[in-house]
């Protein structure tokens, strides 16, 4: 069992992330703003900090390099728990000395797996020194190596196209080409969608929106775009993705792809869904109240008010 420390401002969230801790057996503590997090990780033990980017007061990157820089939570774990999926996040979250990084919905199988990590993890131990490895001169006479900086390139997409699903089109949304991950995902054949638009997988509302006709003209101008989408599969089967649109530019700079690397994230979102389902439903059945560790009370539900008499005021 560990002492958990959760600061995020979204109360369903940190309802949802209550229940999934306390089921696996550890004690949670919960603040919603930066400053009040601080405060509760200075004043009392934890063994771990679940923390949210984006916050009302200070930001989660803030709150990162304050803990870092107090001697009573220099070493304490700290798991980044954000809906920002870009690399700069990431990046920026681990430089302000996170030790890790989760995107959500979150997939509690994964939480629980991450969280024993975090808790095994110790930030006194020093770095394994890095070796250069010494380079071995070419026989004579043999054929010339292929750069490795090229090979390294080509290493990394051939990864890319076994782990992800992608698809690529023109910076008009026409589909060129999709990988068998993408595929089977969706629940298309390649001569299915191949020429047609990627409006076939939104739906029909939202293909007509001027937020997704939007979404393409920025694409077409050279503008990343990355995050969450509900799409729709082959029989408008629902289907969850968290993905980058990636432009493409020729020598000019003008945009001629876009390329698109996404992940099935609809077991993670159905199963956030049921379990924020289920503290909807204590809500509704419960008399609950909140509060911080000295006693003061942070909330209260309609059923404990009714039940006592007061007013949330």
């Amino acid at each position: 069992m560990a002492y958990i420390l959760v600061i995020d401002d979204d109360d369903d969230f940190r309802s949802v992330l209550k229940l999934m801790l306390t089921r696996l057996g550890h004690t949670p503590t919960l603040a919603s703003r930066g400053e009040e997090g601080l405060s509760l990780a200075v004043s009392s033990r934890f063994d771990l900090i679940l923390l949210d980017l984006m916050l009302p007061d200070i930001d989660g990157y803030d709150v990162t390099r304050r803990l870092r820089s107090a001697s009573r939570t220099r070493n304490l774990p700290i798991l980044i728990l954000t809906a920002r999926s870009q690399a700069a996040d990431r990046e920026g979250a681990l430089e302000a000395g996170a030790d890790g990084y989760l995107t959500k919905p979150v997939d509690p199988r994964e939480l629980s797996s991450k969280i024993t990590e975090m808790l095994s993890l110790s930030r006194t131990e020093a770095p394994a020194p890095t070796v250069a490895p010494v380079p071995v001169p070419a026989a004579a006479g043999a054929a010339p190596k292929t750069d490795p900086g090229a090979r390294e390139d080509r290493a990394k997409l051939e990864a890319l196209d076994k782990s992800q699903a992608v698809i690529e089109f023109k910076p008009d949304g026409t589909i060129i080409a999709a990988n068998r991950n993408f595929l089977d995902v969706m629940g298309y054949t390649l001569a299915e969608i191949q020429g047609k638009h990627h409006s076939m997988f939104a739906e029909p509302a939202h293909a007509a929106s001027p937020e997704y006709r939007l979404f393409w003209e920025r694409l077409a101008r050279g503008e990343y775009q990355a995050g969450q989408y509900k799409r729709l599969g082959k029989g408008g089967k629902e289907v969850w993705i968290e993905a980058s649109y990636n432009p493409i530019a020729d020598e000019s700079g003008k945009v001629y792809k876009v390329v698109k690397y996404a992940t099935d994230v609809t077991a993670q979102k159905m199963e956030y869904a049921a379990l924020r389902g289920q503290v909807q439903a204590i809500g509704r059945s419960q008399a609950v109240i909140e509060f911080k560790l000295d006693g003061t009370i942070i909330a209260a539900n309609e059923n404990f008010l009714a039940a006592m008499g007061y007013s949330l005021a």
